[in-house]
């Protein structure tokens, strides 16, 4: 971004000129701010080309530092993610990392260069000549900084198709809004500092809806009962999904067995199966996408909840899933105080679950 300070009540736009002595230098017409760090930066990928996301994070601390892995069968690095406040402290275990302090060097500059205005920033507003990063971002921000060189027509990065993945973890995509009023709050997970990106499966469409309603909706909701419910909308647009695909199969059937009283009843009956959207959640995980690893915490927490407020456990996804959505949606106003932890796990889970169904959603060919 051009830096906007207002020094007297005049705003004055500061472009980046150089980085020289550990400082990265900004000019208007002679005028001139410098932005330092604490961190011994290493230039060497100064002309290197880089995509820059800003994010942010509840509570984020500065050892959340994390290589970026795309999570595809070659496991390939495409970048890190790095804290804004990180950038301006050696107090991390990665402030002598050789590699690291490459691409927080590009972080900077790139932020400094960066020429988008839908991200909140701070307002500088002084006559002083020396900043530091986090004088303009927000203490929450998080940078996610992918190497142009590292993708190709296989490795291809997209911040909507990274969204879910992203999100499980507690990263929003940052926006105008005060990252203060973030809602949702996950756990760090250290991962040996590896951060595996999953891509929302190409076969999804609407995408970009899934992720607005992730990044805009979700993470700024307080009640959990109201995350679960906008968190199902996403597994709405699915099942919807799914029952068009079955359809579409089951009317060429039908036209197949047409002068067949006998087969076609039974393709109508089928139809009719379809319709339910239990029949649908049961498709979307066992025929659509491949298990997910928490699929047993989920099961765990849903009848932990249902048991609470005296509803029938299930063994299967269909069956403890959609009964505590039935209860949720029709009686939320009964749902018990006693819950609200055990459902605030469940929504990390939830989001962990959803992610991994997003990323292997694939239409059945029989």
């Amino acid at each position: 971004m051009a830096v906007n300070l207002f020094r007297n009540g005049i705003n004055t736009t500061y472009s980046y000129s150089e980085f020289k002595d550990n400082e990265f230098i900004l000019e208007n017409n002679g005028s001139r701010i410098n932005f330092k760090s604490p961190l011994e930066l290493d230039p060497s990928f100064d002309n290197k080309e880089f995509d820059i996301h800003f994010l942010a994070k509840k509570n984020i601390i500065e050892n959340e530092i994390f290589q970026v892995f795309l999570n595809t069968p070659s496991k390939k690095r495409v970048g890190w993610l790095i804290p804004a406040i990180s950038l301006n402290s050696t107090d991390h275990d990665y402030s002598t990392n050789q590699h690291f302090l490459k691409y927080a060097f590009a972080a900077i500059k790139e932020i400094l260069q960066s020429t988008d205005e839908q991200i909140f920033r701070n307002h500088l507003d002084s006559d002083q000549d020396d900043f530091t990063i986090t004088d303009l971002l927000h203490e929450s921000t998080a940078i996610l900084i992918i190497s142009n060189e590292t993708l190709d027509d296989t490795h291809v990065f997209d911040i909507d198709r990274a969204s879910p993945s992203l999100v499980k973890r507690g990263y929003i995509k940052l926006g105008q809004f005060n990252p203060d009023d973030i809602k949702l709050e996950i756990k760090s997970k250290d991962n040996n500092g590896k951060f595996y990106v999953d891509l929302l499966s190409k076969e999804i469409n609407g995408y970009e809806l899934i992720s607005e309603l992730l990044n805009s909706s979700v993470a700024f909701e307080k009640k959990p009962v109201f995350q679960f419910f906008l968190i199902y909308q996403v597994f709405e647009l699915l099942i919807d999904d799914i029952f068009k695909n079955e359809q579409d199969k089951l009317i060429a059937e039908l036209n197949n067995c047409r002068y067949d009283t006998g087969k076609s009843k039974e393709v109508l009956g089928k139809i009719q199966n379809y319709s339910s959207e239990k029949k649908r959640m049961e498709l979307l995980v066992y025929k659509y996408s491949m298990r997910s690893d928490r699929m047993d915490d989920l099961k765990l927490q849903c009848n932990q909840l249902l048991g609470l407020i005296n509803r029938d456990t299930e063994h299967n996804f269909q069956g403890y899933f959609y009964n505590l959505r039935n209860f949720i949606f029709h009686q939320y106003r009964d749902f018990p105080e006693s819950g609200n932890s055990t459902l605030e796990e469940l929504i990390s889970t939830l989001l962990e679950v959803l992610s991994d169904i997003l990323a292997t959603y694939k239409v059945p060919s029989s």
